[in-house]
């Protein structure tokens, strides 16, 4: 009998950040273990295009919602003409079968929810969650807790996974944490890894580190989205 064809769906391949390092290994892992897959995107580095089979779309509009809606009919289209039979997306676009969520649940304001941009996505994850089948894999309890809330999820339509280092940053990461000395050998050495220091809870960190005197926090990630505007990229330490 022959394997199912799967299909990744992912914003775009360019820049590689947690999504698309996770998209890239879950394909990766599946072209180990035979099972036949493809990826479509809006646009994919040289170099993965000769690596995977990667699909493109030909026209890409000029913004990230209609992007997204572009690459949720094409993926529609290819499951219903037979070239799909499985669709894992990393957005929350769809229709599709399997939802990874890379993101937390976005809250937008009354304002924001006026503009084209928010129908269109609102729609799009819509369309993903009200298939009863759809299941969907978390990256932890709170945004476990987020999707459910807003979208209705039972317990037995999703997943909880295991935080993942990817070996290629693993070594660098080790390398800046080594370089982060504590002053005094004796202290506690406490890290935490966070690409947003505003989204990651690191003002939490800083809050209670502050109450153990003989504790130090580095911090390896963006300072802020000041220091990210900037283009800076340096360790912080507290």
């Amino acid at each position: 009998m022959a394997k199912p064809q799967i299909l990744i769906v992912v914003g775009q391949l360019l820049k590689l950040g947690g999504k698309e390092r996770d998209a890239l290994a879950v394909a990766r892992k599946l072209g180990e273990e035979g099972h036949p897959f493809q990826i479509l995107t809006r646009a994919a580095a040289p170099e993965l295009a000769e690596e995977l089979p990667i699909i493109c779309l030909e026209r890409v509009p000029h913004t990230n919602h209609a992007a997204l809606a572009a690459l949720a009919k094409t993926a529609d289209g290819m499951k219903r003409s037979g070239k799909a039979d499985i669709v894992l997306t990393f957005e929350r676009i769809g229709p599709a079968d399997f939802f990874y969520a890379a993101d937390l649940h976005q809250e937008w304001s009354w304002q924001k929810r006026l503009l084209p941009r928010y129908s269109t996505l609102s729609r799009l994850a819509q369309r993903l969650f009200e298939s009863p089948r759809q299941f969907s894999f978390f990256l932890g309890e709170q945004q476990a807790l987020e999707y459910s809330r807003v979208y209705h999820l039972r317990e037995e339509r999703f997943r909880i996974l295991s935080p993942v280092i990817h070996a290629d940053r693993a070594d660098e990461l080790r390398r800046i944490a080594q370089e982060c000395k504590p002053e005094n050998g004796e202290r506690v050495r406490l890290l935490s890894i966070a690409t947003s220091a505003e989204n990651k809870g690191v003002d939490l960190s800083i809050r209670a580190i502050a109450r153990c005197p003989d504790a130090q926090l580095t911090v390896i990630g963006l300072k802020s989205k000041d220091a990210k505007r900037k283009g800076r990229t340096k360790p912080m330490i507290a």
